[in-house]
């Protein structure tokens, strides 16, 4: 992994299926992973959207899905990539990274359990809907939460099959994603040293649940500033 910069912000995520209260959640949620440094988060400046590069995808699991509830099959060679809508601005506050809507979001991989072989089959694809925004979550916290956004997707016809879903339907989706970066509000940044993450997909007529609280983002975001901690004890020692 590469060196962690001192003063690099841990940089949370959010990507909440709607805006407001609730967020459609599961029943399907796939499991980022950090197990190389393939992947990259990105912002190239001016007019440009927030990236997501090559981001590993290890693991879908059904919760409580009408069939094989909470079944979790392995996904070999999983890759998640995403592009929001452009670059708008530093919001009322200035402390913000704004992005419109529209980008995309697909994610490939092989499912050998379901027969799924070729590792560039689409699993998931579609384009955001909302206008997400990055923001710290809390004061004196080095943690930083994308929200305000989610997207809308279709998903595989033999992954929704198997755990009981509608096929060829409209689904929300929401990501929560942490990664490493440095920069100002509206400045550029890359780092590919990302944490971890969750990705949730649900028809658009399964119940709502509320959006992840605060708390739980700052949470999120103190795990992995003691993971980049431990990382680099680790390479010191």
């Amino acid at each position: 992994m590469k060196n962690i910069l001192a003063g690099s912000w841990a940089l949370a995520l959010t990507l909440a299926g709607v805006w407001g209260t609730t967020a459609s959640a599961g029943p399907l949620e796939f499991d980022l992973t950090a197990q190389s440094n393939a992947g990259s988060v990105s912002f190239l400046g001016g007019a440009t959207p927030l990236l997501g590069t090559n981001l590993q995808v290890a693991s879908v699991t059904g919760f409580n899905s009408p069939s094989n509830p909470n079944a979790v099959l392995p996904i070999q060679q999983g890759t998640l990539n995403f592009a929001t809508g452009a670059f708008t601005g530093t919001g009322t506050t200035g402390q913000e990274w704004d992005f419109g809507a529209g980008g995309s979001v697909s994610m490939t991989g092989a499912i050998p359990s379901l027969g799924i072989t070729d590792p560039h089959t689409i699993l998931l694809s579609g384009s955001f809907v909302g206008t997400p925004f990055v923001r710290p979550v809390a004061a004196g916290v080095n943690t930083l939460a994308v929200e305000g956004a989610g997207f809308l997707n279709l998903v595989n016809p033999t992954l929704a099959s198997y755990f009981g879903l509608p096929i060829g339907t409209t689904y929300n989706g929401g990501l929560t994603f942490l990664f490493t970066g440095a920069g100002a509000p509206g400045s550029p940044f890359h780092n590919g040293d990302y944490l971890s993450g969750h990705l949730t997909s649900a028809p658009m007529n399964s119940p709502p649940v509320p959006e992840p609280s605060s708390v739980l983002v700052i949470g999120l975001g103190f795990a992995g500033l003691a993971l980049s901690a431990h990382r680099r004890g680790r390479r010191a020692a």
